[in-house]
């Protein structure tokens, strides 16, 4: 339906949309990470490193996001950055599960998520509207994650990943 609109239109859009999520992420009731969360299928230790297949699978997040990194242009760097910022904090996440790692790792991942929605945008309606999707996903995303930690209130994570997928489709 964008590739029918003006750019003008399509960024107006695009905003509206965004700032209807971040409405939603604000006002909408608080929703609760389940008791168990941080139970993971993996509790083996292999080699002294503990949930070690939990952590290990994020050697292709690292991997992806040196490659990326070291051959991609900039309009992609963000985006291979989240993935090996993925990779770091995820692993240290699942070296010890618990709320402040689970922060930790959703900002890096928050990073990634910013570099795929600027470049969808940046794509399918400007490169004005990419990189203030980029920016803005890169501010809010780490908030989310924290805001999380310290209030135990996960909404606006769940409605920023919800709407950004949202908006990549």
């Amino acid at each position: 339906a964008m590739e029918h609109l003006s750019t003008a239109a399509a960024e107006r859009l695009t905003l509206g949309l965004t700032l209807g999520l971040v409405a939603l992420a604000a006002l909408a009731p608080a929703t609760h990470l389940p008791a168990h969360y941080h139970h993971f299928a993996d509790q083996r230790t292999l080699g002294g490193l503990p949930f070690a297949m939990d952590v290990l699978t994020n050697l292709p997040f690292a991997l992806a996001g040196a490659w990326g990194l070291a051959w991609l242009r900039r309009a992609t760097a963000l985006f291979f950055a989240g993935l090996a910022l993925t990779a770091l904090c995820s692993g240290i996440y699942h070296l010890h599960p618990e709320n402040a790692g689970l922060a930790l790792d959703r900002a890096g991942m928050a990073v990634a998520f910013a570099g795929v929605v600027g470049l969808a945008a940046a794509d399918r309606v400007s490169g004005r509207a990419g990189l203030a999707l980029a920016a803005l996903l890169l501010a809010l995303g780490p908030l989310a994650a924290v805001w999380d930690w310290r209030t135990g209130n996960m909404t606006p994570w769940a409605v920023l990943q919800a709407g950004g997928a949202l908006l990549l489709a």
